[in-house]
C-alpha cells in the first residue's frame, strides 16, 4: 500500500468516523429535547395532581361540614 493510499484511507476513515458523530450528536439532541418535553409534561402533572388532592380535600371539608350542620338540625330524641 503507498502512501497516497494509506492517506486516502485514513481520510476515509476520518470522513466516515465525522458523519458517525454528526449523527450520534443529532440524536442526542432529539434526545434531550424529548427528555425537557417529557420532563416538564411530568411537571405538569404533578402540579395538576396537587391541584386536585387539595380540591378533594377541601370538598371532603365541606361535604363534612354540611353532615355536621344537618346532624345539628335533627331532633334529639
Amino acid at each position: 500500500m503507498s502512501q497516497h493510499d494509506a492517506i486516502t484511507q485514513a481520510d476515509a476513515s476520518l470522513t466516515a468516523l465525522q458523519h458517525k458523530l454528526e449523527r450520534m450528536l443529532d440524536q442526542y439532541q432529539t434526545l434531550v429535547q424529548a427528555y425537557t418535553e417529557l420532563r416538564e409534561r411530568h411537571d405538569a402533572l404533578m402540579q395538576e395532581r396537587t391541584n386536585l388532592i387539595s380540591n378533594n380535600e377541601q370538598a371532603k371539608h365541606r361535604v363534612e361540614a354540611m353532615l355536621t350542620r344537618l346532624k345539628d338540625l335533627e331532633p334529639r330524641v
